[in-house]
């Protein structure tokens, strides 16, 4: 049983390490352009770090599950926390482009170590009230990628006081402003906030009943996927996920080099993406203690789709119409991963639904970067769409099995 303290330091130690995630996250995704000009690599290469993290994510989803048995949650957190300060600082030094992937292999291990970890830590944590928190927790995510261009914006410009629209402008620019810092030395500085939290760590009480961090008995990823139920969430996640990071990845990078828009316009459109995912879930994080959150996914995904469908088609003459995907897709993710923590009880259910969200995240924006290269970049996000059209019937039958079990069970 939890003491207040203690699922105060669970709460700030776990939140803070989501806020870095969320900074370090966005932050890569405003400087793909920097980076593939640095590297001197096509769309189709910018997309490949995001399949090469889907092997990882799907070594570390197979792995996990044991190694937090054997050393408990707290163990695999904080050492994925320690791996990601460390790889970021071997990516800030990459002379090639084959380096730079290998080490986002390698990050994306221990990014997945620390999403597995710390949802399943809140999860455990948090019994009666893990929904709200999953998505409260979320929120956080929200937060640091919405300060993420800001975040950038002033490094790259030397912290100099300048206007919004001058900061994002200087963001975007490939060696950053004069006497900023380009996007190898923005790696060093998140690299330092993540340490920063292995910095705080040992002084807060942090304690988990570990006999209750993994479930025991099943007979893992083959008992798991023998889970309809678990398996029709997972694939709900994949295209929830894949839609949510497809465009957050290439949402600045489509309507500069789509749409023409300006450097200042694409950080506004980033900004408000990740101001909509944070009020999102920080409206989710409600929505779920009053029992009703279950009741506006389905609507939800089917005002997404049509969206999705009109930021395409009116990308020139709406280009900021696809920052509302941020709002649309927030809740989705922590929802789905709270229902799989109640109603799938494989020791092996959460590792097997963030291998489907993983495999989401790096398909759909690799085939955003395929689709670039072959029908140019103002229609790549169709990528994104077929995921947002996709996410519609997977809800449903998320939701309508669901409906059939708990009839069949009265």
């Amino acid at each position: 049983m939890q003491t207040r303290s203690g699922r105060f330091s669970i709460m700030f130690v776990v939140f803070t390490a989501l806020f870095c995630f969320g900074l370090y996250s966005t932050a890569r995704s405003i400087l793909l352009q920097p980076i593939s000009e640095d590297f001197s690599v096509s769309y189709t290469g910018s997309g490949l770090m995001f399949l090469i993290s889907f092997l990882s994510v799907l070594l570390t989803n197979l792995a996990a599950g044991r190694l937090m048995q054997r050393f408990g949650m707290r163990v695999v957190y904080v050492a994925s926390i320690a791996g990601i300060s460390l790889v970021l600082l071997v990516q800030s030094l990459a002379g090639d482009y084959l380096l730079f992937l290998a080490s986002t292999f390698v990050l994306t291990l221990f990014t997945s170590g620390q999403n597995l970890a710390g949802n399943s830590i809140v999860a455990t944590a948090f019994a009666g009230d893990g929904g709200a928190r999953l998505n409260l927790m979320h929120v956080f995510y929200g937060l640091g990628s919405l300060a993420a261009p800001l975040f950038v914006a002033l490094l790259a410009s030397g912290g100099e006081p300048s206007v919004p629209h001058q900061l994002c402008a200087a963001a975007l620019q490939p060696e950053g402003a004069s006497g900023g810092l380009d996007w190898r030395g923005i790696f060093v500085v998140l690299a330092i906030l993540f340490g920063s939290v292995l910095f705080w760590y040992p002084f807060y009480r942090f304690r988990m009943q570990e006999s209750a961090t993994v479930a025991t008995g099943g007979a893992g990823f083959r008992h798991a996927l023998a889970d309809r139920h678990l398996l029709k969430i997972t694939l709900a996640v994949l295209f929830a996920a894949g839609y949510e990071v497809s465009v957050s990845s290439w949402l600045v990078y489509t309507l500069k080099q789509g749409a023409g828009v300006s450097p200042a316009q694409a950080g506004l459109a980033i900004a408000v993406f990740f101001a909509g995912l944070a009020a999102g879930r920080a409206s989710g994080s409600w929505l779920a203690k009053t029992g009703r959150l279950d009741s506006l996914l389905y609507p939800l995904a089917i005002v997404q789709a049509l969206l999705a469908v009109s930021s395409l088609l009116f990308l020139e003459a709406l280009p900021g119409l696809f920052a509302l995907a941020g709002l649309t897709s927030s809740i989705f993710f922590p929802t789905l991963f709270y229902k799989v923590a109640q109603e799938c009880h494989s020791s092996a259910a959460g590792a097997v639904y963030l291998t489907g969200a993983g495999l989401g995240v790096a398909l759909f924006p690799f085939l955003v970067g395929v689709a670039g290269d072959l029908i140019g970049i103002r229609w790549a996000l169709v990528a994104a769409v077929i995921c947002a059209i996709m996410l519609v019937p997977a809800i449903r039958s998320v939701l309508g099995n669901r409906s059939q079990s708990t009839g069949g069970a009265a």
